[in-house]
């Protein structure tokens, strides 16, 4: 048993519409802001934990520290536009020292 529903042009551009509009619409299930460390001065692997961090990714242990940095600030720029395309505001804080875990600060808590 099939049902067909029959939808005109401005049928379809109403519920178009009506989704456009509940994208933009902040709901309440989202932060409106965001507080993101950049990986300006450096982002490599960890050599001291790469015997137990199943989070190392293979592919990247045998490369540069330019590489890997080059990478992780291209994936942060694309997570930046996301997020600001998507209605969330982006405080960007930046690395106070060159190191594998920088990005990943303990003292950070909200």
């Amino acid at each position: 048993f099939k049902k067909t529903i029959a939808m005109t042009d401005a049928d379809l551009q109403e519920k178009a519409d009506e989704y456009a509009q509940s994208r933009s619409t902040y709901h309440g299930y989202f932060a409106k802001k965001v507080g993101l460390i950049s990986p300006d001065l450096g982002f490599f692997v960890n050599q001291e934990a790469m015997e137990d961090n199943k989070f190392i990714k293979p592919e990247y242990i045998h490369m540069s520290k330019e590489e890997t940095t080059e990478l992780a600030k291209e994936a942060f720029d694309r997570y930046v536009e996301e997020l600001k395309d998507n209605g969330i505001d982006v405080e960007i804080f930046h690395q106070s020292t060159m190191a594998a875990d920088s990005i990943f600060p303990d003292w950070f808590t909200t």
